[in-house]
């Protein structure tokens, strides 16, 4: 029996093919894409700022953008409800602020963002804020405290 041999692909994905990747399952994958899906994702693309970037290799994207483009798959498959876990994480200062502008926009468009947050990014913008410690969920009161006060009086620190 001839060895296994795994390569990677040769060609990297494009952003706008990472953006079309949320529509597989709309139309069939022997056919020639429709237009119409085309131009839901170049719509989201747009909605995320990313539109200049479509033909980019998705690793040659900042970290930032690749987030922005994951978003813009999102929302050229339709989701109504975002699940982010931990959308900041590893990212510049100048990279979470423009994230967080990104996702308050969908919000303000009428999405719903579940998002879980270690730092307090989004924090004051919310809705509502559960506090999860050792299992345990319990909901804050708006104006919510900053997370440090509010780890200091959980923890005695």
């Amino acid at each position: 029996r001839p060895p296994c041999l795994a390569s990677p692909p040769q060609t990297p994905c494009r952003t706008v093919e990472l953006v079309m990747m949320g529509r597989f399952g709309f139309f069939r994958p022997w056919q020639r894409l429709p237009k119409e899906e085309k131009n839901r994702a170049f719509l989201a693309l747009e909605r995320m700022g990313l539109l200049e970037k479509t033909e980019w290799p998705v690793g040659h994207l900042s970290g930032g953008q690749q987030r922005k483009a994951l978003l813009a798959r999102a929302l050229a498959k339709g989701a109504e409800i975002l699940l982010l876990d931990e959308p900041f994480a590893s990212l510049d200062p100048e990279a979470r602020v423009d994230l967080a502008q990104a996702i308050l926009r969908l919000r303000k468009e009428g999405m719903t963002v579940l998002a879980v947050v270690h730092e307090e990014e989004l924090l004051s913008q919310a809705d509502r804020a559960w506090l999860v410690r050792e299992g345990k969920t319990s909901e804050l009161l708006r104006p919510f405290p900053s997370l440090s006060v509010l780890w200091e009086s959980l923890c005695g620190r």
